[in-house]
């Protein structure tokens, strides 16, 4: 179930609604209060924001406003907020005449995929799936849609941000894929739209050799289109959704649709048959089950809103 928003206020847009600032002034506070009390107070608080739906959504005209909205764990995408995210983008976002993407608590655009969802449920490969579908509703929505990105944009979350027509991002874009470290091999859709946007050399750099890439060099590399300040992203792409729904609606969609075929060239089905074993041969390798422990056991240990940055697929 989605929460429609008022779109004539934007505080869950700049995530300062009260359980937001309380879980950031308690996160800001972590090394002055007792571990005991900090895992207490977040945990109460996190327990509030799960009453809440995990994808927000709004209207500012016929621009149509998404809000991955899991902000205790730095948006990670988990099966429920891919599935709501698809189904938004396929029904509403028929409607719309630009999209606008972000995440909530203006720390994170997502941290990637919640690896805790890994266990249990389903494998790399129902992962896999969900995000593939999300992927594809932003790439076959007929309106552009525009990534709003603040802060942390790692692993799934670069995969959702890359499928977007146009991406803005703060001063405070902390980007890396880290996948390789993981065990997993990403989608071959993923791979050549990287490769298309910053190059086959710096694509394979950023794969293999892990870096966290600030706003600065993402921009040089082509990985977003513009740099604001903190906390303007989403200002920044309304303003470019009104130019949008000020264009004639066929030109606009005709341009997205010319792209996308673009970017589809290299994907034969030769290729996405290939890259698809590929995957599944790492997915299911004993290298993977050991670093998925691994990952799991920090995150157990770290606590709730602990550590720099999560490790998300």
């Amino acid at each position: 179930m989605l929460i429609q928003l008022d779109a004539s206020r934007h505080d869950w847009l700049e995530g300062r609604g009260p359980i937001l600032s309380l879980l950031g002034a308690i996160d800001d506070a972590r090394g002055s209060i007792a571990p005991s009390l900090f895992t207490v107070l977040t945990l109460l608080l996190e327990v509030a924001l799960a009453q809440e739906s995990v994808l927000h959504s709004g209207w500012e005209g016929s621009v149509l406003l998404l809000e991955l909205n899991r902000p205790q764990a730095r948006n990670a995408l988990s099966f429920e907020l891919l599935e709501q995210l698809s189904d938004a983008l396929r029904t509403e976002g028929e409607k719309a005449r630009a999209v606008v993407l972000t995440g909530a608590g203006g720390r994170a655009f997502s941290a990637g995929f919640d690896m805790k969802e890994l266990t249990g449920r389903a494998g790399d490969m129902a992962a896999d799936t969900a995000i593939g579908n999300a992927v594809d509703a932003i790439t076959h929505c007929r309106a552009p849609v525009i990534a709003a990105i603040e802060g942390y944009c790692h692993g799934a979350g670069v995969e959702l941000a890359v499928a977007c027509d146009v991406r803005v991002a703060s001063r405070t874009l902390n980007l890396a894929l880290r996948a390789v470290s993981l065990g997993v091999v990403y989608r071959f859709e993923l791979l050549s739209r990287l490769a298309l946007l910053c190059g086959l050399g710096r694509a394979e750099h950023l794969m293999l050799t892990m870096p966290s890439l600030d706003a600065a060099t993402a921009l040089e590399w082509g990985l977003v289109g513009e740099v604001v300040e903190p906390g303007a992203t989403v200002a920044r792409a309304l303003v470019l959704a009104r130019a949008l729904e000020a264009s004639p609606r066929s030109a606009v969609a005709g341009t997205k649709a010319s792209f996308v075929m673009i970017a589809e060239m290299a994907r034969t089905q030769a290729a996405l048959e290939h890259a698809d074993a590929l995957r599944r041969e790492a997915a299911t390798s004993p290298e993977r089950e050991e670093t998925l422990a691994r990952a799991l056991e920090r995150l157990g240990s770290r606590g709730a809103g602990g550590g720099q940055s999560p490790k998300k697929a």
